[in-house]
């Protein structure tokens, strides 16, 4: 997970956090606004890391809103 930027301690907890699904098609940009995601949600989700509905969301789009120290490069 490192590898795609989530810091081992970042793990801890990341079932409770809150985000918007990105839209299809968004991809990561760090430098843009929400890093690209287009959050066509009305409400915040949060991802169900047991079951496979959520295996074609970008976790850095989905995360977007966490402190940029929460991350790796």
């Amino acid at each position: 997970m490192n590898d795609y930027g989530f810091k081992p301690a970042t793990l801890i907890g990341l079932i409770y956090e809150k985000g918007k699904l990105p839209a299809s098609g968004d991809t990561y940009s760090p430098s843009s606004t929400n890093k690209g995601n287009h959050g066509t949600a009305t409400t915040d989700d949060t991802i169900d890391w047991n079951v496979d509905d959520h295996n074609n969301v970008d976790m850095r789009l989905f995360y977007y809103k966490k402190s940029s120290d929460s991350w790796s490069n």
